[in-house]
């Protein structure tokens, strides 16, 4: 009993996984998942899902995987699932599927042409001896293949041509499942993060998008230039880096990247997703006395007190922020005036006037600062690509066979008759079957021409 049971349960294991409803249901909560993951944007910085989620659904979206749900282990489950539910379905049909197209002569079968209900008729003066050599080389060079048997009263010829096609679909089925061995490949082993490289300093590692964890790189990347441009609204119109891979302490590779034209090495690719500034460790202001006119220019390190102009006070530059409230690159320094309480003062490069409205003795402005920028890039590698890539190719491969291709068959049957021979003809597909009737027509009004 103990071993039936096991049997009848390895059966009901086998006919799960069989089943084309498991197919379709698969395939609906991957196709919902895939909307979902684009939805919700992948792999972004956890405090704008923070901001736009609130923190409850923060939680909740995180704990499920949402904000890297590629990389998931139940997306990758549902993967599996839908992987072995299509070896299991495949092996199940495919055996009778190999036995039609393995065969190497197939035999002919008269009863099965019989019972087709379309089939054309004609009279020729000539004798069957005549006609047999004729029709076989007319059919094989339309059908490939042809076999003749001979007969009491004449003669049969059978004839077949894409009898392979009828694999179109497994080979379907062998595509998805590469590409979702790619995609695993892809989820298990590679990685995506992030770097901020300065003009011209060099990184050998990056920090994972997730986590924000080092990765150490096998080779090191050096940003050579920094170059962006912008509209007149300020706006940024394109930004550009020129990168330059330094491996063994060779440099190997150098190319300018732009948005959207990524640099590739060893299956790592290094996307341009920003740019920004660095803070300047010094800045050269402008000091306008107001009582006499007289302007000075001044260069001040960050934090280090600098005296003003008669010597009766000192000022210090304490912070700097690069876009302040979408009013561009601002200084904050501190005014100490002999005598009086400390001064605040908020300085912007793009508004060299501003302070006039404090009405001090002295006023400042923003004359020169160095400005580093450092290039922001995503960089990404999937081991899985070309895997997925290959699977794409035998999809594509596959469906035209599926949707294009069909097995043809035809029967021509000639037997004796009292004006010289009557032929009979009748053929098959097991898809495509109007197109390839045409087809029979065709080869029906060539072979009258023959005899």
């Amino acid at each position: 009993m103990k071993k039936k049971e096991e049997v009848s349960f390895t059966g009901r294991i086998w006919a799960f996984f069989a089943s084309i409803k498991l197919s379709v249901v698969l395939l609906i909560v991957l196709a919902v998942t895939s909307i979902i993951g684009t939805v919700i944007p992948q792999n972004a910085d956890p405090a704008s899902y923070f901001k736009s989620y609130g923190e409850v659904f923060y939680k909740i979206f995180k704990s499920l995987g949402l904000f890297d749900m590629y990389h998931s282990w139940w997306f990758l489950f549902i993967l599996m699932m839908l992987t072995i539910n299509l070896l299991v379905c495949s092996s199940k049909r495919l055996p009778t599927v190999w036995k039609i197209v393995a065969v190497k002569n197939p035999k002919f079968n008269k009863k099965r042409f019989d019972n087709i209900k379309r089939q054309d008729s004609f009279i020729v003066l000539s004798s069957p001896e005549k006609l047999k050599s004729i029709y076989e080389s007319y059919i094989i060079k339309k059908l490939r293949y042809c076999h003749s048997e001979e007969t009491d009263a004449g003669f049969v010829l059978y004839a077949e041509r894409g009898r392979w096609t009828r694999m179109g679909v497994y080979i379907v089925h062998l595509s998805i499942i590469i590409l979702f061995i790619g995609a695993i490949v892809g989820s298990l082993f590679g990685y995506n993060g992030w770097v901020n490289i300065p003009e011209g300093e060099t990184v050998d590692h990056i920090r994972l998008r997730e986590s924000s964890k080092p990765y150490q790189l096998d080779f090191a990347l050096r940003c050579n230039e920094f170059k962006a441009t912008f509209y007149d609204s300020g706006m940024p119109k394109e930004y550009k880096s020129s990168l330059t891979i330094i491996e063994n302490g060779q440099e190997v590779l150098t190319r300018s990247i732009v948005v959207n034209d990524p640099l590739r090495y060893k299956g790592v690719s290094f996307y341009q997703s920003g740019y920004g500034t660095l803070p300047p460790d010094r800045v050269t202001l402008k000091i306008t006395d107001n009582k006499i006119g007289k302007s000075e220019s001044i260069e001040a390190l960050f934090h280090k007190k600098v005296n003003l102009p008669d010597n009766k006070g000192f000022f210090k530059v304490i912070n700097f922020v690069s876009d302040f409230m979408n009013a561009g690159p601002a200084f904050q320094v501190q005014l100490l005036d002999n005598g009086k309480s400390p001064v605040l003062l908020r300085l912007f490069k793009n508004y060299p006037n501003l302070d006039r409205m404090r009405k001090g003795r002295y006023l400042f402005s923003i004359e020169s600062y160095p400005e580093v920028y450092y290039t922001g890039l995503q960089v990404t590698s999937d081991p899985g690509v070309w895997v997925v890539y290959a699977g794409c190719i035998l999809l594509i491969i596959g469906i035209t066979v599926t949707f294009f291709m069909s097995h043809n068959r035809l029967f021509v049957q000639v037997v004796r008759d009292k004006e010289g021979s009557r032929v009979t003809m009748a053929g098959t597909a097991n898809k495509n079957r109007l197109a390839f009737e045409d087809k029979v027509e065709k080869i029906t009004e060539g072979l009258q021409l023959l005899s």
